[in-house]
């Protein structure tokens, strides 16, 4: 195994670290992303993303030790720091955070710790923007805001993060500063391509991700697919949105395509367009549907939803 660090559509190569060039006749591309702290790195040590499995597992671990430390503690300004949970950024990612972390405070934890209840735990969403879920349409990101309220977390849009540290974060809103006594923050508001897009030598937009055509084909290189989080694809004229389903959609749409390319005729493909997606936010308000996701974010902590929401995702055959 190797790492790849360049890939040349000229000369359908890849360059491979201690292992050199090796050439191709068709490539599918899925380094995904990272996370994009907006030129404050050093932030990422006190607010970590969830981009990996390893970043599920030290999200899980922050969050059951600051119980064990909230249980230890014996000054009640300090139990609430420990106690308090703190979500940056408000996308799909965010949003799906939150409300697992309402759901394990209220629902998985409770009654488990003999010196305070754990459904008193704070859990707060915080937002730059107006609204949550901005890349979803029309009234699902108010159904989502009321939904997460319902679930008890505290979400406050139009606050922009200024600083994180170790015992919680600065957020401009109304004009005026804000401090928030947190130990436990979580980081979704930006993420970053990965850098193999560049080398691509096509249009990128403005995270970094590679912009496809239709069927997820690079522009002018229709041996080669990009799909997943690198993937910048658009349909009637908005994003679509970096989840779960849309991505495995992906995947199999870029299979397919090769496994066309290489001679197997007849192999169906799917891919998702936005203006489908309300149908991801179902009218049942049961307690495993209510935020209309499917991610696995922390193992063990939270119901892997996954199987269901892809049954019930739209698919559109091209």
């Amino acid at each position: 195994m190797g790492e790849v660090t360049a890939i040349d559509t000229a000369s359908r190569s890849v360059s491979v670290e201690g292992m050199g060039d090796i050439d191709y006749e068709h490539l599918i591309v899925a380094s995904g992303a990272t996370h994009s702290y907006f030129g404050n790195d050093a932030w990422a040590r006190h607010a970590p993303g969830l981009k990996t499995l390893q970043d599920a597992f030290e999200l899980r671990r922050r969050v059951l030790l600051a119980f064990e430390h909230a249980e230890r503690e014996t000054d009640e300004s300090l139990r609430r720091a420990w106690l308090t949970f703190v979500v940056i950024g408000a996308g799909v990612i965010g949003v799906e955070l939150a409300g697992t972390l309402a759901e394990i405070a209220r629902h998985t934890l409770s009654g488990e710790f003999r010196r305070f209840d754990t459904r008193t735990a704070r859990v707060l969403l915080l937002e730059g923007g107006e609204r949550v879920l901005p890349a979803f349409p029309g009234e699902l990101p108010e159904r989502a805001r009321l939904q997460l309220e319902e679930l008890g977390v505290e979400v406050r849009t139009g606050a922009r993060v200024t600083a994180v540290t170790e015992g919680g974060v600065t957020i401009a809103e109304n004009g005026g500063a804000t401090e928030i006594q947190a130990r436990t923050m979580m980081w979704a508001a930006g993420v970053a391509a990965s850098a193999l897009g560049a080398t691509l030598n096509t249009s990128l937009d403005r995270a970094g991700r590679v912009v496809v055509n239709a069927d997820l084909s690079l522009p002018g290189h229709p041996e080669v697919s990009v799909i997943g989080d690198l993937a910048h694809m658009v349909c009637d004229g908005k994003p679509v949105p970096g989840v779960s389903p849309a991505t495995k959609q992906m995947g199999r749409r870029g299979a397919a395509r090769q496994d066309q390319a290489i001679g197997h005729a007849g192999v169906a493909g799917m891919v998702v367009c936005p203006h489908l997606f309300s149908d991801w936010f179902p009218q049942s308000h049961h307690r495993d549907a209510r935020l209309g996701m499917g991610i696995f974010f922390i193992p063990t902590l939270c119901a892997h939803r996954d199987r269901r929401m892809e049954e019930r995702t739209p698919k559109l055959k091209i």
